[in-house]
């Protein structure tokens, strides 16, 4: 490596010492070269890794969310359940009461208890 160095120096019309010089800054530019290239490399393997990153991290969210739809429209469902099976535990007679509180224009709840004149 040295011997393409000095030859490469030796075409530049340097002669004796200046040849070695010369070699000596052609061989810091070539490592200086593949050092940036390596740096080149390194960081386009790191954006192609952090879009990855970033995809994987879009995916988890979007799942999350749909998950927390899921839950959502359960919990809905299972509160309208819950509402289907008290009204129907009401008794005729506490219907009727609502019914006649509400055509007098009082609170369903006036009606049960007997606040509605």
């Amino acid at each position: 490596m040295i011997a393409l160095f000095m030859a490469l120096a030796a075409r530049t019309g340097a002669a004796g010492r200046a040849q070695g010089v010369v070699a000596v800054i052609i061989a810091i530019a070539a490592a200086l070269a593949l050092c940036g290239a390596l740096a080149g490399a390194w960081k386009a393997f790191d954006w192609f890794n952090d879009r990855q990153a970033a995809n994987r991290a879009l995916d988890k969210r979007d799942a999350q969310t749909k998950g927390r739809v899921i839950v959502a429209d359960r919990e809905a469902g299972a509160a309208k359940g819950e509402r289907d099976a008290a009204d129907a535990n009401l008794t005729e007679a506490e219907r009727e009461r609502i019914d006649n509180a509400q055509a007098a224009g009082c609170d369903a709840l006036d009606g049960l208890f007997g606040l509605c004149p």
